[in-house]
């Protein structure tokens, strides 16, 4: 699975050589480089493809949640993880439970915890609502936490 990542991760990286202005490519490879567990390059590359398409809930779902979540203090940024997450669930109406469950976690990261409860119970409902009983209960186990006051931090990847 490794040597299928480092490959992908070349492969976006030589796509990036010939289109760098190309947000699903940038947005890719952020995503392959944060389940890798390097945060940092991750963001870089999710911000730049943010700049240049304002307006792409996967893109800013992604970086909600990784300044919400990552295993690492320095990374996360609770204000910023809350501007991302409610522009997504606005883009996407409120509809999509992952979303709303990212958003969840970005007001538990910044300290909004009664937000936290309530959008998280939203996510377990939408889940639901589709069908999806894996994801409404996580989100069940994450409003949990919330309400006792803690937000969520993802484990560091395995190296």
């Amino acid at each position: 699975r490794l040597g299928r990542s480092q490959d992908a991760i070349a492969a976006y990286r030589s796509a990036l050589q010939v289109a760098p202005d190309n947000p699903e490519a940038l947005t890719m490879l952020g995503q392959l480089l944060s389940q890798g567990g390097d945060t940092a390059e991750a963001l870089k590359h999710w911000r730049e493809a943010l700049r240049l398409k304002a307006d792409y809930p996967e893109l800013l779902n992604n970086l909600a949640w990784v300044l919400a979540t990552a295993p690492d203090p320095m990374a996360r940024n609770g204000a910023e993880a809350v501007r991302y997450g409610e522009r997504a669930c606005e883009l996407t109406r409120y509809r999509q439970a992952m979303l709303v469950g990212t958003l969840a976690a970005a007001y538990a990261e910044a300290g909004r915890f009664t937000e936290a409860v309530a959008t998280a119970e939203k996510a377990r409902t939408l889940a639901q609502a589709a069908g999806d009983e894996k994801l409404a209960a996580r989100n069940t186990e994450l409003r949990e936490l919330y309400r006792a006051g803690r937000a969520y931090h993802e484990e560091p990847a395995p190296r």
